[in-house]
C-alpha cells in the first residue's frame, strides 16, 4: 500500500468464513480506497489482533493486524445487497458483496455507511445508492441508453425464456428453486414466477459487467 494513499473510509467490519462446514464471523479492520494513481478502487482488510487498538492518535494504523492482507477489487464487483436473512454479530447488519470470482458476506454496525461508498466506487456514474433491487418498480436513475452499447442492441429480438433454478448456495440464500421465467426488458433482466407476472429479482443491464461467469 502506498503510504501517501488515504482511505476514504476505514473501520471495523465482520466477515463470515466457513471452516469445516461451520460458519463463523471474524472481526477485520477494513479500509476503502478510491481508484487513482496509487492504486485501483478496492476494499482491503486485515483480521483484528486481540488486544485492542494501535498507536494512540494514529487512525491510519487501525487496530493490531495479523495474517495477510485481503483485497477485494471493486472493478470486479457485480452487486452489493443487504442480507437481512443472515444471522450476524450483535448490533450489526449484514450485506453481500458479490464479485465475478466469489461472494463476500460482511456485517457492519451501520451497514449503509459502507454499502453507499462501496457502490459509488464500484458503479461510478450510475446515480444509484445500491447495485441491485428486488423491486421491479424502483426509480430508474442514471441508466445508460441501451442503443449506445452494442452488447444490448439485440435485446428486442428475444423476450422470455423458461429456466430452471439450479441448486447452489446463492439460490438457497435467495430462496429460489424450480422453474421460473427469465424476461429481458428494456432496462433490466427480470426473474419471474413460472406461472405469474410477479418479479422475484431484477438486474439492471448497466450492472452486468461480465457474461458466462
Amino acid at each position: 500500500m502506498d503510504p501517501l494513499e488515504t482511505p476514504i473510509k476505514d473501520g471495523i467490519l465482520y466477515q463470515q468464513h466457513v471452516k469445516f462446514g461451520k460458519k463463523c464471523w471474524r472481526k477485520v479492520w477494513a479500509l476503502l480506497y478510491a481508484g487513482g494513481p496509487s492504486g485501483v478502487a478496492r476494499l482491503e482488510s486485515w483480521e483484528v489482533r486481540d488486544g485492542g487498538l494501535g498507536a494512540a492518535g494514529d487512525r491510519s494504523a487501525g487496530p493490531g493486524r495479523r495474517g495477510e492482507r485481503r483485497v477485494i477489487r471493486l472493478a470486479d464487483c457485480v452487486s452489493v445487497l443487504p442480507a437481512d436473512g443472515e444471522s450476524c454479530p450483535r448490533d450489526t447488519g449484514a450485506f453481500l458483496l458479490t464479485t465475478t470470482e466469489r461472494s463476500h458476506l460482511l456485517a457492519a454496525q451501520h451497514r449503509q455507511a459502507w454499502m453507499g461508498p462501496i457502490c459509488q466506487l464500484a458503479f461510478p456514474g450510475t446515480g444509484e445508492a445500491s447495485s441491485g433491487s428486488t423491486d421491479a418498480q424502483s426509480p430508474k436513475r442514471g441508466l445508460v441508453p441501451m442503443e449506445e452499447n452494442s452488447i444490448y442492441s439485440s435485446w428486442q429480438e428475444v423476450g422470455e425464456f423458461p429456466v430452471v433454478v439450479q441448486r447452489t448456495e446463492a439460490a438457497t440464500r435467495c430462496q429460489l428453486k424450480g422453474p421460473a421465467l427469465l424476461v429481458l426488458g428494456p432496462d433490466a433482466i427480470q426473474l419471474r414466477e413460472a406461472k405469474g407476472t410477479q418479479a422475484l429479482y431484477s438486474w439492471p443491464y448497466h450492472f452486468l459487467r461480465k457474461f458466462g461467469s
